[in-house]
């Protein structure tokens, strides 16, 4: 069934996922590992979900580092593929739980004010929801309001400290207002509970660098290129670090491995700000993508 849905839609990571899962339980783990990391690489989004099951696979295989590797990015989201029965079922309910989904979908097409709507709907039925809470803040920013913004992350960290997004959410806007050292601690609480999220791990070595910091931030870049050596804006974050500590030929150096893991990206951007080809969504810093 997964390879007759990937024959229609070759592009489906969530295709790919299923084949490399049934990989797995068949104990072949060559072809698990193929298959999903032919998934990540179709849809890197959902890297925590796949980890874990790579994780297993390349421990099938007698290859300790890598599982690893994987296992310290793993997280606790679900893939699902797109289900038009399941979604119209979904948008006859009214529960928090349908109102978040349709928040969530909202957001994927930028369509921020409906998305506002929804999670405010949704909060009136679950006022203690995190999730709901998060999703608003993450719309009032869209919408310019970045003030409302961060009191919707303020309240999530102070009733729920678990939630990583709302943490980084709360740094990237503290950082964004020149509060440094509050930011600064902001990104560790949210790694304390997923070491492996990577963009709360940059946006901790610019705040650090910015800080006049740059031994800290380039030890922190140093560890983001270990999880992951084909991550372009840590390729180019440490090597401009490596700059500041006039340390020019381990800039280049670093440059130079850089394009060699990505000969299509000759330079990235490392600030917060719209990446080319974002079109006409607003990519947003809160997230790391255009939601």
């Amino acid at each position: 069934m997964f390879a007759r849905s990937l024959a229609r839609r070759p592009s489906s990571a969530a295709a790919r996922y299923g084949i490399g899962r049934v990989a797995l339980a068949e104990r072949d783990h060559t072809r698990a590992v193929e298959e999903l990391e032919r998934a990540l690489a179709l849809d890197i989004h959902w890297r925590r979900v796949f980890t874990t099951p790579l994780a297993l696979a390349y421990r099938g295989l007698g290859d300790a580092e890598s599982a690893e590797e994987h296992l310290q990015q793993r997280g606790d989201i679900e893939s699902l593929t797109s289900d038009p029965l399941r979604r119209a079922l979904d948008e006859l309910l009214e529960s928090a739980n349908a109102y978040n989904i349709r928040g969530g979908r909202a957001l994927e097409v930028g369509n921020y004010t409906v998305a506002a709507d929804y999670f405010r709907r949704g909060l009136e039925l679950a006022p203690p929801d995190p999730s709901l809470r998060q999703g608003l803040g993450v719309a009032l920013f869209q919408l310019g309001d970045a003030s409302g913004a961060m009191e919707q992350f303020e309240e999530v960290v102070r009733t729920s400290p678990e939630h990583t997004e709302a943490q980084f959410s709360l740094g990237v806007l503290l950082a964004d207002r020149e509060r440094n050292e509050e930011a600064i601690a902001r990104f560790p609480a949210a790694l304390e509970y997923d070491p492996g999220y990577l963009q709360a791990h940059l946006q901790m070595d610019g705040v650090l660098g910015r800080s006049g910091r740059p031994d800290e931030s380039l030890e922190h870049f140093t560890r983001v290129l270990e999880i992951d050596p084909t991550l372009a804006e840590a390729t180019f974050g440490s090597a401009m670090t490596l700059v500041r500590l006039h340390r020019y030929a381990g800039a280049r150096d670093r440059l130079t491995e850089g394009l060699a893991v990505n000969p299509e990206r000759p330079h990235v951007q490392a600030r917060t700000g719209t990446p080319a080809g974002s079109g006409a969504r607003r990519w947003c810093p809160l997230t790391g993508s255009v939601p």
